[in-house]
């Protein structure tokens, strides 16, 4: 339902509708809205569905041909009406899920629902614990981490010192962290270009800082430019942007290109939420809303894995485009001489017989 573009539990009922699907895929009973949540509310389906998520993320994981993976972790709001929804940070009723995502194709690794008065540095450094032990199991090295400036704590920066992990994340800019930056001499300063070698308006310079409930030291990245509205109650001379790194061998430059790079987990949420509904909230409950939520997942990362067999031109393309050129395609089914046919239109027939045979290639390889 949520692959084909159902937003609402009671669209369930289209895919009830959909002889021809029902046929291919065997399904000779669909349940209804009500049946759909009391399906939702029972206590061992969230745990059944954290394995599930697990098992689908352990085979796409195992085609991949990365063996070290970088990971963006973000917390994100979600807005909803609903009595029992608490109030978020940003001053609206919603909640606040936690959710990480393997760079490069946006496999959510991890993911938790949670009530929208949570910190979003809350359970962070258990996700990214379980996603390192997992990677571990299989053989691959979550190699980097990247996040914004709820990941800025001394417990979370400790584990990944201790394991291994090149860690960027934006500071925040307390009174330690200012002090740190005004110790920079003017002559540390660099010109900052961007990836095509042209010259912005910002400079760079790094410092070393380190929290005081921890003996690590590490990176302070400092990025400046001129305050463009100086004023009579503003008078600071420059704006900040701050990446704290482990990372001591890269240069400046090449460190705040990379941090930058975790825009991309913005664009993963945006497709959860709005390319597959997670944006509406089913219930008032907690646990119903995680399982669902934790359905969405499933059904993301299973179209992540589909893109892998797709031709080149669909492997960034988003669930929307997927949905115009494959899932909601007209199509027939017919019995014919004791079999189950697919009729389609002739322009599709290529594309998905292309898809048919590396699926195959794929799982008997497997």
């Amino acid at each position: 339902m949520m692959l084909a573009g159902g937003q609402h539990m009671n669209d369930i009922r289209e895919i009830a509708q959909d002889k021809g699907l029902l046929k291919l895929c065997g399904i000779k009973k669909v349940p209804s809205p009500d049946a759909v949540a009391r399906f939702l509310g029972k206590k061992n389906n969230l745990r059944l569905l954290n394995f599930l998520v697990e098992y689908l993320n352990r085979q796409i994981l195992q085609h991949m041909s990365l063996n070290e993976l970088t990971v963006d972790i973000d917390a994100t709001l979600i807005e909803s009406a609903k009595r029992e929804a608490a109030r978020t940070y940003e001053g609206f009723k919603g909640y606040c899920p936690l959710l990480s995502f393997e760079a490069s194709s946006g496999l959510c690794l991890a993911g938790k629902f949670r009530d929208g008065n949570s910190s979003p540095a809350s359970g962070i450094t258990e996700q990214i614990r379980y996603i390192d032990r997992f990677l571990r199991k299989l053989n691959k090295q979550l190699k980097r981490v990247r996040s914004d400036s709820a990941a800025y704590k001394h417990d979370f920066f400790d584990y990944c010192f201790d394991n291994g992990i090149i860690f960027t994340v934006t500071a925040d800019h307390d009174s330690a962290v200012i002090s740190a930056v005004k110790s920079i001499q003017e002559n540390e300063w660099k010109p900052l270009y961007d990836r095509d070698g042209i010259k912005t308006d910002r400079e760079y310079a790094v410092t070393v800082h380190a929290f005081n409930a921890s003996t690590n030291a590490f990176s302070l990245v400092v990025q400046r430019w001129r305050n463009p509205q100086m004023n009579l109650f503003d008078s600071k001379e420059y704006c900040y942007h701050i990446i704290a790194t482990n990372d001591f061998d890269s240069d400046g430059r090449d460190i705040v290109l990379f941090h930058n790079g975790r825009g991309n987990a913005e664009n993963y949420i945006k497709e959860i939420k709005n390319g597959l509904g997670l944006e509406n909230i089913p219930t008032g409950q907690l646990h119903s809303n995680s399982v669902y939520f934790m359905i969405g997942l499933l059904a993301s990362n299973l179209a992540v894995g589909l893109k892998s067999f797709l031709p080149e031109d669909f492997r960034k393309s988003t669930i929307a485009t997927l949905r115009f050129y494959l899932i909601s395609i007209p199509g027939k089914t017919v019995f014919h001489g004791r079999q189950l046919i697919l009729k389609l239109q002739k322009r599709f027939l290529e594309f998905i017989q292309q898809i048919r045979r590396k699926l195959a290639s794929g799982l008997s390889s497997a």
